[in-house]
């Protein structure tokens, strides 16, 4: 019997590795209707001649309906999130669409919203005008796996204790984004930008789903530093049985 050299072994099994690692990403899907995920987030802020502040907040990230629109699968997906201001506590709900393969693959998904609401504590539900104010949903998408594709992969381990376990993370998905913003104020032209880094790490358990991110922002005004942030998210738990808050807004 002849031998098979070790280079080839080691080459094989390498490349079967590579392979099934390649087909379990191609092969991502989002969870049924009726799923959700809650992460506790906590955001520090530091803005040049402000004094500093830190904010923490539960989100909770549900998928509450699937229709089809022009021939595409779509997704509605609902963000909840509370969070303390002036000892009184505070209620956002957002709503929106967008197509399934978007958020599996699109490298920004929230160029990729159909159509979105809100609703604020007691206020009433309205439309947000995607085209306008699509902006302010900033990271909002960012828990979905389309962002990720073609980010850096590092060896930055994390734990993450939560309701169901403990998950321990041995590689992270690294990615840097500037992103530009052009604004007017009394007639002067600002020129802003957004220096963002993401750090994420996905667990076979929350897949397709992160489980933990760590975001680093810095904000510039005609190229002088305006601010930095740095926000913390760590799953708490996930579930199977959320209905949507905004049933009539669709």
């Amino acid at each position: 019997m002849k031998s098979v050299p070790v280079s080839f072994i080691v080459f094989g099994f390498i490349l079967i590795h590579g392979l099934d690692a390649l087909a379990q990403e191609q092969t991502a899907k989002l969870p049924e209707d009726g799923w959700w995920i809650r992460y506790l987030s906590v955001k520090k802020e530091k803005i040049i001649g402000s004094k500093d502040q830190e904010l923490t907040r539960k989100k909770t990230y549900s998928l509450v309906g699937t229709v089809m629109k022009n021939g595409e699968t779509c997704r509605w997906i609902e963000v909840n999130s509370v969070y303390l201001a002036r000892d009184k506590e505070n209620l956002v709900i957002w709503k929106f669409l967008v197509s399934e393969k978007d958020l599996l693959e699109r490298d920004q998904p929230l160029e990729a919203v159909k159509r979105a609401w809100i609703k604020v504590n007691q206020f009433d539900v309205r439309a947000v005008n995607v085209g306008r104010e699509i902006n302010s949903l900033d990271i909002q998408l960012i828990i979905f796996p389309g962002m990720w594709q073609k980010a850096d992969r590092v060896d930055t381990a994390k734990v993450v204790d939560y309701q169901q376990g403990r998950l321990t993370i041995p590689q992270a998905r690294v990615r840097n984004v500037t992103s530009p913003v052009n604004r007017s104020r009394n007639g002067i032209k600002l020129e802003t930008k957004h220096v963002i880094e993401y750090t994420t790490w996905f667990d076979r358990k929350t897949e397709p789903v992160l489980s933990a991110a760590s975001i680093q922002t810095k904000s510039y005004r005609n190229d002088e530093l305006e601010a930095t942030f740095e926000e913390e998210m760590i799953i708490q738990d996930t579930g199977i049985d959320a209905k949507s808050q905004l049933p009539d807004n669709n």
